[in-house]
């Protein structure tokens, strides 16, 4: 706008005081946890996010319009300064930076100006605001679109901070100027996560206000604060008396209102599930006192392994970090154990005739009180013992079984918590004793064991008897013999047994005379 006032000091300061006893930055406890659960287990533990003094650096940058008619708001402005807005802003946070930078139009000495990069020490950024000089402007827009855009990224912004832009002017901005439009300009303010603070001075039709020109519309300050980070706000119209007020209440809302405190997990573990309760804690908070919000979190084991991972602390979701600039998170480590799969196998019945059949069947239990998936095992039948395809295999452990020909195996197989789940393969065996092993069980939870079992196919033993005289006198004496034979080429038989019932009037004699190649007791 055109040159109506200059610059001028000697205001008298107002002064807020803020009196914030008992402040803690930001932190979560306890730091770190350990333990070891087995698969199909939990645990869980109380962790305290304790919410305080702002814990992260804040940068908070001024861009004002220097044209002619801004001359009585500079000077509020910078009266103020450092009697109430440095404190309001230190108040609550612990490490504060701030900058000024102001913006005029095309035909001024300058279109924006960096006049004091962020920094620690005010004085610098009171001297450069009680060094504006309200001048220039011309037409009724300014040239404030290329300045937001210049001010999101030429500023020193620290790397993790909260960016706070407090933007006054009372008159709206060429759209677009100097390369620079709203679009652009609003883009760069988000990519940077500024916070826009915007307000308009009675000195002008104000920053939303519609113009002539067509590169000029209505809403300006509005669509700005709403396209910035969240928390950007268009204030509204004030005079020199109070704008000051309205914005150090901004900045108090924007560092120290918070209404959720939440917790993340990063990264998410593979073998652990992680349940959060309550999910969020909700409310109008502000950090003139210390907070503390309490949360159970229950570790759940899905998969054995060592999981390390952190949980996060989370302010109105955005990452709550120490004064140091550090992210407020808990180490956590879960081992999640378990154990592996058992199997077992029998032949019923154990003794068949060669070319007969025999059930083979596999017992395999899950120990572990969660799914055990991944079940595998192979079987090489002993040479001469093949599979049967009539009656068909049984399997209630899931996955692939194949059976066919002298090897039986099972993969992708899975155990419901603490089961047992069996398979069934109907054999057949050429004579001889089968002794027969599997290899080791696996799953995803580990390696098991072997299970053996032994089949035999053999034909029994034959037998004859005669008497050595086929007559003989009454209370004679005559031989029996009994001849017991194997007839398998390559099965001995053990424990064999006969009895033989005599008929009446026949008796072993007294004394008895016993010959026997057959071993065992007669």
């Amino acid at each position: 706008m055109s040159n109506k006032l200059t610059h001028l000091l000697g205001a008298a300061a107002i002064f807020t005081a803020f009196s914030l006893p008992g402040l803690a930055q930001d932190s979560i406890s306890p730091t770190s946890f350990t333990a070891t659960i087995p698969v199909g287990t939990s645990t869980s533990v109380n962790k305290v996010v304790t919410v305080g003094k702002v814990s992260k650096p804040v940068d908070i940058m001024f861009l004002l319009d220097s044209t002619g008619s801004m001359g009585g708001t500079l000077n509020s402005i910078a009266t103020q300064f450092s009697t109430s807005t440095v404190p309001a802003a230190n108040g609550f946070a612990s490490d504060v930076q701030f900058g000024v930078s102001d913006y005029k139009d095309v035909g001024d000495t300058y279109v924006y100006r960096l006049v004091q990069n962020l920094d620690a020490n005010d004085a610098l950024s009171q001297t450069a605001l009680t060094g504006l000089t309200a001048g220039g402007g011309g037409d009724l827009p300014e040239g404030q679109v290329f300045a937001l855009q210049q001010v999101a990224t030429a500023t020193s912004w620290r790397a993790g901070s909260q960016r706070i832009l407090i933007w006054v002017g009372d008159a709206p901005g060429h759209n677009p100027r100097n390369g620079a439009t709203e679009a652009s300009a609003i883009a760069a303010l988000a990519a940077q996560g500024i916070i826009v603070i915007a307000a308009s001075s009675t000195s002008g039709p104000g920053l939303n206000a519609a113009c002539s020109t067509l590169d000029c519309t209505a809403g300006q300050a509005t669509r700005i604060a709403a396209g910035a980070a969240a928390g950007s706000v268009f204030l509204g119209t004030f005079s020199d008396a109070t704008i000051n007020a309205q914005i150090q209440t901004a900045i108090t809302n924007a560092i120290a209102m918070y209404s959720k405190v939440s917790l993340s997990v990063s990264p998410v573990p593979a073998g652990v599930t992680v349940t959060i309760s309550p999910a969020s804690i909700t409310g109008t908070f502000n950090r003139s006192i210390v907070r503390t919000f309490n949360f159970t979190v229950t570790f759940a084991g899905t998969f054995p392994g060592n999981y390390p991972f952190n949980i996060n602390a989370l302010i109105d979701d955005v990452q709550a970090l120490t004064d140091r600039g550090l992210p407020v998170r808990e180490a956590d480590n879960i081992t999640v154990t378990a154990l592996p799969p058992v199997i077992s196998k029998s032949f019923n019945p154990l003794f068949i005739r060669p070319g007969g059949t025999s059930t083979l069947t596999f017992t395999i239990q899950n120990p572990n009180l969660a799914i055990m998936p991944g079940v595998a095992f192979l079987d090489i039948l002993p040479t001469g013992v093949t599979v049967v395809a009539i009656p068909a295999p049984t399997n209630t452990c899931g996955g692939l079984l194949t059976a066919a020909g002298g090897s039986i195996s099972l993969a992708g197989g899975s155990i419901a918590a603490s089961s047992t789940c069996t398979i069934t393969v109907t054999v057949t065996s050429n004579e001889g004793i089968k002794n027969n092993a599997t290899s080791n069980v696996t799953s995803f939870f580990g390696t098991g064991n072997v299970a053996t079992a032994r089949l035999v196919a053999a034909l029994p033993p034959t037998i004859s008897k005669a008497f050595g005289v086929a007559v003989i006198p009454l209370n004679g004496v005559t031989t029996l013999t009994f001849s017991i034979g194997n007839p398998n080429a390559t099965v001995p038989l053990t424990a064999v047994s006969v009895v033989d019932n005599l008929p009446a009037g026949l008796k072993v004699a007294t004394p008895s005379v016993v010959a026997n190649s057959c071993g065992g007791a007669v």
